[in-house]
């Protein structure tokens, strides 16, 4: 009988199975040159493990001042001015609202149906800030911020920080998330059921548990679990 949800922010609640890596390439695709569109991969990954290295965002950044300031850490990478940069900062911040609010929709049907929820991603020390502006954090009893707790996925810590904070076992719960290694592969590790997102059908074998196309097919398996208890 699953009881307790888990959640990934970064690419699930917030974007809906899309990678970050390619929410920022499609957003810059139009400023830059063909010859320079690869570097994006680079300034992508140069500017994660920066912020993992640095304080660049605080505990009380929201999602705008966030975006902001990765997206002009990668500008400087990239040779992007920074007036050609607001505006596409404008444009990805209202997708990304857009889907944060269809994810928050969703977890207040599915709230009822479930005795804990919980958001367990890594991020920079901030993911209670942005869910409290977003008018999720009402809605979860855990947050587990990477930064905050001290452990990163794949590190299965991080998990146990949560299942702990909640009093849950890991065959009651269930996570989402859209990454095989961060978020599937550590949580079927635990004994956790788990629902991989991949809005792109990519073939993996072993096939996870329980594959989910869109968010809405996520909702429906959800949906389906708590109707079986």
């Amino acid at each position: 009988m699953i009881e307790n949800l888990f959640f990934d922010f970064g690419g699930t609640l917030d974007t809906h199975g899309i990678h970050w890596f390619d929410m920022f390439a499609n957003a810059y695709i139009s400023l830059l040159p063909e010859s320079d569109k690869h570097g994006v991969w680079d300034a992508y990954v140069a500017v994660e493990r920066r912020l993992e290295r640095e304080n660049v965002i605080q505990p009380d950044d929201n999602l705008l001042t966030t975006l902001r300031k990765k997206m002009t850490l990668h500008a400087t990478l990239l040779g992007i001015d920074n007036a050609r940069l607001e505006a596409t900062l404008e444009r990805l911040y209202a997708v990304v609202l857009q889907r944060l609010e269809a994810s928050r929709k969703m977890l207040e049907r599915l709230r009822m149906a479930y005795s804990n929820i919980a958001v367990v991603s890594n991020y920079y020390g901030n993911l209670s800030a942005i869910l409290r502006e977003t008018g999720i954090l009402p809605l979860v009893d855990i947050v587990a911020d990477s930064t905050c707790v001290g452990a990163r996925k794949p590190d299965v810590r991080i998990y146990q920080y949560a299942l702990e904070k909640i009093g849950g076992v890991p065959e009651r719960t269930v996570m989402v998330g859209d990454s095989l290694k961060n978020d599937i592969h550590p949580c079927q590790q635990l004994g956790m059921q788990t629902i991989w997102l991949n809005p792109s059908d990519t073939q993996q074998l072993p096939l996870p548990q329980a594959t989910a196309s869109t968010w809405q097919h996520v909702e429906q398996l959800l949906t389906g679990a708590a109707e079986n208890k």
